[in-house]
């Protein structure tokens, strides 16, 4: 079975299931989060930053074109970018690609990955979607919504054709020579000064000196709980038995207070095979700093 979480107008946790009275310690895979109820002040829960530009570099120097086939076993490009220090993270609305000219790829319809971690062991974040690409313009590849990005973190942007590739499926991209960001965004953010290359029946090889045209949007995000993890440990390190706490942290991207009569999560314990039992979790510690306790 799998740890989720879910929530919705409380905070509720998924727990590894229970066996004969014993809850198994598992770490917690974050899902999504609202604020806590009664517990942020109402000038957090009204903070709203608007979307726009986190990073570019289109008006930097222009290097020479790459000409490639998009395929998924064939030709392939990825551009870093890293994340400036919003203690909170940010939203990521789209990325935009400066495409010189679609060649046969006009008729397809590529998606893009957000990856992390791309030299240790690939996470993929989330897939970026767009139409048909359009000759001597900016594309962009539109994120879901709530794609949230970590504080000072390397991100990868893959354009790599996942369905619908074709052999003669050829794009061509402008590049930038240059190792600097047009002036005015979001402090802290950078582009990556090479790009990554696949050829075909190759690995990912860095490109000497040259970057992808692009342009990241998005916003610091809102007043949040971004992680949550068990910060307790039973016993004989594996088991939960009668009589033990589980303490489950929530760290916010702001200091929360927690009022007088406290506050409460809800976690679940089970899954949809042996069904589910819902506890509350009560406040336990944490208030005025960006990091709750609560204990169950």
């Amino acid at each position: 079975m799998t740890p989720t979480i879910s929530f919705s107008s409380c905070l509720v946790g998924t727990l590894p299931r229970v066996r004969d009275g014993a809850l198994r310690a598992v770490a917690v895979l974050l899902a999504g989060m609202a604020a806590l109820i009664g517990a942020v002040p109402a000038a957090a829960q009204e903070y709203d930053p608007p979307v726009a530009t986190l990073v570019k570099n289109l008006y930097q120097p222009s290097g020479p074109d790459i000409r490639l086939v998009l395929s998924k076993n064939q030709d392939g490009l990825m551009q870093g970018f890293r994340t400036g220090p919003h203690q909170g993270g940010y939203e990521l609305e789209g990325i935009w690609l400066y495409v010189r000219d679609t060649w046969e790829s006009r008729y397809m319809t590529i998606d893009a990955g957000l990856y992390r971690d791309i030299r240790t062991r690939p996470r993929k974040v989330a897939t970026l979607t767009r139409g048909q690409l359009n000759d001597y313009a900016h594309n962009e590849w539109k994120a879901a919504a709530n794609t949230f990005l970590e504080p000072n973190t390397d991100y990868w942007f893959m354009l790599d054709c996942v369905s619908g590739c074709a052999n003669d499926n050829v794009a061509q991209f402008g590049t930038t020579y240059s190792a600097g960001e047009d002036g005015g965004d979001e402090p802290g953010w950078s582009i990556h000064d090479r790009m990554l290359f696949r050829r075909p029946g190759e690995n990912w090889i860095r490109e000497n000196d040259e970057a992808l045209r692009i342009r990241v949007r998005g916003r610091p995000s809102p007043y949040r709980a971004y992680r949550t993890e068990i910060v307790s440990t039973p016993r004989d390190a594996s088991t939960y038995h009668h009589g033990e706490h589980i303490d489950v942290a929530l760290t916010f991207n702001t200091a929360v207070y927690v009022p007088p009569g406290g506050s409460v999560i809800a976690i679940r314990v089970g899954d949809t095979a042996d069904g589910s039992n819902y506890r509350a979790a009560a406040y336990h510690s944490g208030s005025q700093t960006n990091r709750l306790v609560y204990r169950y």
